[in-house]
């Protein structure tokens, strides 16, 4: 017997223990050995290795109670493209004001003729749209939107896709383009609903240019200066067409604000009208002959 430890005496004495040195008995006996050195080893190993399991058990259950909250207080959602809120403030310019207070609905009178005086303006709410709300179309080249489509403006403007600015209307598509740190210049068609502010072509292309001046996109608003201001005619169907500059007071851009085009045509329909809008940098010769090339080449599909 090699292994030291505690064994029954090897004398016959009942219930005592005798110590083997790996050599000789002990000269004593007991009846409660102690634990033998190697014996005390070996129980040492096994508390070290029940204190690493429980550990790790602890730390698996701590883990497990994390994911578990986090499934429960809706955690580590996906990011997703951020959705408008349901409403949109706008200002109104048809109205001078002193300061900016509430409004009812607008009620548009667009005139053919220029009106460069800037005004100051009183908010408006605009109605509510679903412009990440797609219909199916044709995978022709073309941008689709509502009943009309244009040919994709090139790979600077990136690809299609709603522009959810445009809260107010509906199966929007979009190319966009950042001209400047802050500044951005985009194409959308799509459609608007026939409702209060938006009876008729005319209505819904001076409601929806006061829902694009809106602080969240030209927040220092400086003047409207109406360039275009007239009836439309797209494919034998009647509309109307706004085009306006829209100067900020902005000096961390370089330019003095925008060319923002809206055409509203009644492509037939009893409850939609199709939308054109786009929107250019003032002075960009480049980007306002390509929004005068994507105009023309609107069609109705």
């Amino acid at each position: 017997m090699s292994t030291p430890g505690w064994y029954p005496d090897p004398g016959g004495r009942p219930g005592a223990y005798r110590y083997w040195d790996g050599h000789a008995w002990s000269g004593q006996t007991t009846t409660r050995p102690r634990p033998s050195p190697g014996d005390g080893r070996q129980g040492s190993r096994r508390g070290i290795v029940l204190v690493v399991v429980a550990v790790v058990l602890v730390i698996v259950l701590a883990i497990t109670g994390i994911l578990v909250a986090r499934t429960l207080t809706g955690g580590a959602q996906p990011i997703t493209d951020p959705q408008p809120e349901s409403t949109v403030s706008a200002w109104d310019d048809s109205k001078p004001t002193a300061s900016p207070t509430p409004s009812p609905s607008p009620s548009p009178s667009p005139s053919p003729t220029p009106s460069g005086t800037p005004t100051r303006r009183e908010r408006i709410s605009c109605p509510n749209g679903a412009p990440g709300e797609v219909a199916a179309h044709p995978n022709d080249g073309r941008v689709h939107g509502g009943k009309l489509s244009f040919p994709k403006v090139g790979a600077d403007y990136g690809s299609p896709g709603p522009k959810h600015g445009l809260s107010w209307f509906y199966d929007v598509a979009a190319q966009s383009q950042l001209t400047e740190p802050g500044w951005e210049s985009w194409f959308a068609v799509g459609e608007v609903a026939v409702q209060s502010g938006f009876e008729k072509p005319a209505d819904a292309a001076e409601s929806s240019m006061q829902c694009v001046i809106n602080p969240s996109w030209f927040s220092d608003f400086e003047s409207r200066t109406d360039v275009r201001n007239e009836a439309y005619e797209l494919d034998g169907r009647k509309g109307w067409i706004i085009s306006a500059e829209i100067r900020v007071d902005n000096p961390s851009i370089s330019v003095d604000g925008d060319v923002v085009t809206i055409m509203i045509i009644d492509d037939g329909r009893t409850d939609r009208y199709s939308g054109f809008v786009s929107i250019v940098p003032i002075g960009d010769g480049p980007r306002n002959e390509l929004a005068k090339q994507t105009l023309a080449d609107l069609r109705l599909d």
